[in-house]
């Protein structure tokens, strides 16, 4: 069985030199992650469904946060698609062809890279269309769900038994041939 997201992330958590109480953070935060490894609720509102007597304030959970997103798989703990990918591109090194051109599309032009408006982004970024390109190949080489690769879910396909057609104004119903075992 390959391992949840959930596990590890807390595998790699466990080996961070943090104290018991921002692991303990972290690990709210990784309960809340849903399964393509967004964090879908904000800090103010997981923050408000904590009792009051742990004294957690919204700066915790945002360095909690900030350590979340350090783990692998990269832009895991993101709360929208513009920082999952920005999370990625930021771990690429610096000498990266397009890095940070690629990095200004995600974080503020997502709507027209997606528009497929390559004029107004050739115009943003001051370049050609052989730039755009590669900038285009570079954020398309990214993971928009990092989490995915941890879920186990297979797709189950189900076959009807009975068949139900319209034959001449009349609805006939039979038994579906494929879904009955074939006997000699």
């Amino acid at each position: 069985q390959p391992a949840s997201l959930r596990a590890h992330l807390t595998a790699q958590l466990s080996l961070l030199h943090l104290s018991d109480r921002d692991k303990q953070l972290v690990n709210l935060l990784i309960d809340s992650l849903s399964d393509d490894g967004y964090l879908p609720q904000s800090l103010e509102e997981i923050g408000e469904m904590l009792p009051p007597e742990l004294d957690v304030n919204h700066d915790d959970l945002s360095i909690a946060l900030q350590h979340l997103q350090h783990l692998e798989p990269i832009g895991v703990g993101a709360r929208n698609l513009a920082e999952c990918l920005s999370l990625q591109l930021a771990a690429m090194p610096d000498d990266t062809p397009q890095r940070d051109a690629a990095l200004e599309i995600v974080r503020n032009h997502l709507d027209a890279l997606a528009a497929r408006d390559f004029a107004r982004l050739k115009r943003t970024l001051k370049c050609d269309d052989a730039c755009l390109r590669l900038v285009q190949k570079l954020i398309t080489s990214l993971n928009p769900r990092p989490g995915s690769n941890f879920s186990a879910e297979e797709t189950r396909f189900v076959v009807s038994d009975v068949i139900v057609r319209k034959i001449k104004g009349v609805w006939v119903a039979a038994l579906n041939p494929d879904a009955m075992p074939r006997l000699r």
